[in-house]
């Protein structure tokens, strides 16, 4: 990569660093960047994380309770959060993807 390039990347990595930092509840609340501990812009594997958050229908096809991929649980009145037009998770701010209960043809 030709050295212009190389530091309009670490420009952006810079600037994308500053906008995403964190507080880390490990470290009692202090303020971490993301890349922190990584010296390579490109090893950051291990802090990929599920880009949705899955809601399942808790118990069975008749039950108003959702259970979240991020540990909440949450009540519709009526229908599916995709029918309620529910696009993200409105407690880890993730995309929503639904999970119905399916009844089993056994039953």
């Amino acid at each position: 990569m030709m050295t212009r390039e190389r530091e309009l990347l670490q420009q952006a990595l810079d600037a994308l660093d500053r906008a995403m930092e964190l507080i880390d509840p490990r470290n009692h609340g202090t303020r971490v960047s993301w890349m922190q501990g990584h010296d390579k812009a490109c090893d950051i594997s291990n802090d990929i994380k599920p880009a949705a958050c899955g809601w399942s229908q808790d118990g069975d096809s008749d039950s108003d309770t959702w259970a979240t991929s991020c540990g909440h649980y949450f009540r519709l009145d009526d229908g599916t959060p995709t029918d309620n037009k529910m696009a993200f998770c409105c407690y880890c701010g993730k995309s929503l993807v639904s999970y119905p209960f399916v009844e089993d043809e056994d039953e």
